[in-house]
């Protein structure tokens, strides 16, 4: 290592120097004098012993890790709040599989109940045929609510 002496007296070393001393890339090291954490001496000069310490103190400001792991901290919080919204609100859109039975199995009820009476509202000459209608009618509906229960159970989406 060149190490030079400033006009001040103090030993200074360039950025590519510096960079393999702490072990940082030389863009990390301008991003830190920027950030005012190491001092410039001049044009890719920095002097050495100031250097050392500025990083030195900068590694163990509690200040800045704190603050660090604090703003990392509502991030990881921020993103977890997030996939939970996200989660949610999917959940909202799903129906547990003994909710849809459940309610398969009323609304066959109330079409049942429905299409009882209707065959006595009918003329007599066209009940018997209207009742083995609506029975085949029942049937098949019943019979197509089972299919799509057992769909729905496998997880696909019902076709109709």
């Amino acid at each position: 290592m060149n190490a030079q002496a400033s006009s001040s007296g103090q030993t200074t070393i360039n950025v590519s120097q510096l960079s393999r001393l702490l072990d940082l890339t030389p863009r990390r090291v301008q991003q830190l004098v920027q950030q005012g954490v190491i001092p410039k001496a001049g044009r890719d000069a920095y002097p050495l012993v100031g250097a050392v310490q500025g990083y030195l103190r900068w590694l163990t400001d509690d200040d800045r890790r704190v603050a660090g792991s604090a703003s990392a901290q509502r991030v990881a919080n921020a993103r977890a709040d997030e996939i939970e919204a996200r989660i949610t609100e999917k959940m909202k859109d799903l129906v547990p599989i003994e909710d849809q039975r459940m309610t398969v199995a009323t609304l066959l009820e109330i079409v049942k109940r429905e299409l009882a009476d209707l065959p006595g509202r009918l003329p007599l000459h066209i009940r018997s045929a209207i009742r083995a209608d609506i029975s085949a009618s029942i049937a098949r509906i019943e019979k197509t609510a089972a299919q799509a229960i057992k769909v729905v159970q496998s997880g696909r989406d019902p076709e109709f």
